[in-house]
């Protein structure tokens, strides 16, 4: 953490640039703004620890200890991979907010596929990693070595690869969504994804045991990727398709 404090003060000491320090004058609006953007995470953070309060509970009522044990070998699995995301969307999000802010919707729309290319690429990846390699990554994540349960392990995993592959698409709709002051609609792909449809498939799916339990995030990321996709598109087309970039 102080690296990084020293890595970012380095712009700040050098005058030339736009970026420094200044005093602080907080507006109505501009209060009104902060709380909005932040909505969408707050909420997945509150829902999500709820949600996974009442998984871990159906965890332990079908199978037990063991059952808890694999599921936090996939969810350290899951964020061996999804920083790199995090990073992506996040780091380029300020670039959309600005740019949409001047109304320079083709440079928008250019930094929004970076977004949802780069995305893909490290999601789909690790996906596939999930799926060909299911028990090495559970032997990174676990100090059991019993055969038995390195099986069970590599085969949930194997099933909670598929949300891999459509993931990527709610969570870069849910940044972007936000970066174009759309927090309305970040916030419904936002309680969805952490709490609306887990929970609805843990109902749906409850007579499958472990199955449906592993089966859930797959589930989930699809319709909620579903709901980003429908979403998106309604928003796309209020956007201007002229191309604003000015002249070099």
């Amino acid at each position: 953490m102080t690296v990084t404090v020293i890595l970012s003060m380095i712009p700040i000491s050098y005058r030339r640039y736009q970026l420094k320090f200044t005093y602080p004058r907080f507006t109505r609006s501009m209060v009104k703004g902060i709380i909005s953007c932040g909505t969408p995470i707050f909420f997945a953070n509150v829902s999500g620890r709820i949600t996974s309060i009442v998984i871990n509970g159906v965890l332990l009522a079908k199978g037990g200890e063991e059952a808890v044990a694999i599921w936090g070998v996939l969810m350290y699995v899951a964020e061996s991979f999804q920083p790199i995301i995090y990073g992506v969307c996040d780091s380029l999000s300020p670039a959309i907010g600005y740019n949409w802010g001047a109304a320079l919707y083709q440079r928008v729309r250019s930094i929004t596929r970076y977004i949802y290319l780069a995305s893909a690429i490290v999601s789909i990846t690790a996906g596939i990693l999930m799926l060909t390699v299911p028990r090495f990554l559970t032997s990174l994540f676990t100090e059991n070595t019993d055969p038995a349960f390195i099986s069970r392990a590599a085969t949930a995993l194997r099933l909670f690869a598929f949300s891999r592959f459509t993931q990527w698409f709610s969570f870069a709709t849910q940044v972007y969504m936000t970066a174009v002051d759309k927090p309305a609609y970040a916030t419904a792909i936002s309680l969805t994804f952490s709490f609306g449809f887990p929970l609805l498939f843990i109902a749906l799916l409850y007579p499958l045991g472990l199955i449906g339990i592993w089966l859930n995030p797959t589930l989930t990321a699809l319709c909620t990727a579903i709901l980003a996709w429908i979403l998106l598109r309604h928003f796309q087309k209020q956007i201007p398709q002229k191309n604003d970039l000015p002249a070099s």
